[in-house]
Order: C-alpha cells, then structure tokens, then sequence
C-alpha cells in the first residue's frame, strides 16, 4: 500500500512540475499569431489524454484482476463465477451471498495486484514519456550556436519572457 502511494505521489508531483512549464515553452515557441491556435490545442489534447490515459489503464487494472483472481472462482457456477470477474465489489457481493469468507480475501489480494500492475504500467509509461520529451523534444542549437562554445541561444521566433 505504502508503494502505490509512493508511486501515485511521484505521479503527482511529476505533472504538478511538468504541466506549467511545459505550458510555458510550448506557447513561447509558437509565433504570435498561432498562440490562440496553440492555447486551443494545449487545451484539447489534456482531456483528450486524461481520458485515454483512463481508458488504458483501467483495461490493465481489469485484465490484471480477472488474471489474478480466476484462480480463487474455479469452483464456482458460471453465473457468479462471471460476475465476479467483473469486478472486486462484485466478487464481494458473490462471497456474501454464497457465505465464502476466503472469496473476499481471493478478490481483496487480486484488486491490490491489479494495482501494483498498474502503478508499475504507469510509472513507465511515465517513464517512457519523460525519455521521449528529454531526447526528441529539446531545442537543438544551431550550427553557429554549436561551434561557439556558448550553449544554445533561444530562437529569433521566441517570445520574449523578461
């Protein structure tokens, strides 16, 4: 438990740092006249992201769970063995109905493995994101920038942030 709240903290902490900044350049890199277009698009594709971010993550949670708890509904009926699969509230609802006490700890430690799974997925996914951003998205210096010993000088086409 302490781990997914950990990692889920990290998470947090991550975007919290990421998302005003990255923000920031991307409206600094556009030419004047695009920053209405560029605002547009900023605001489109986080919510477009949240939700495919949900999407995907919540198929790793499911399939995760209904791997690791099939094992404890094997004997069940296949109308409450399907239910529980569906989900660890469901799985619950079964075990009390069929008064199978070790139903709830199958479904308790099949939903916290499905967690740990999907943490694990979204930290390097995160990961991933962070590497591509780092080695693909950087501003690269121009010729005369590199051979000058003086790092790289922000674009002409900057806004300018004083």
């Amino acid at each position: 438990m302490v781990w997914i709240a950990g990692t889920l903290f990290a998470q947090g902490a991550g975007i919290g740092l990421v998302v005003a900044p990255m923000t920031a350049e991307m409206m600094a890199a556009l030419p004047p006249r695009y920053t209405g277009a560029g605002a547009a698009i900023n605001a489109a594709a986080r919510p477009v992201g949240s939700t495919l971010g949900v999407a995907v993550l919540g198929s790793v949670l499911a399939t995760a769970y209904r791997g690791a708890v099939r094992p404890a509904l094997t004997d069940l009926p296949p109308g409450p063995r399907g239910r529980a699969l569906d989900s660890a509230e469901a799985a619950r609802a079964v075990a009390r109905s069929l008064n199978r006490p070790e139903l709830v700890a199958a479904a308790d430690r099949a939903y916290l493995h499905a967690m740990y799974v999907t943490a694990a997925w979204t930290a390097l996914l995160s990961l991933a994101g962070a590497v591509l951003v780092i080695g693909y998205f950087r501003p690269r210096p121009s010729m005369t920038e590199a051979g000058s010993g003086y790092g790289a000088a922000p674009s002409s086409n900057r806004a300018h942030r004083g």
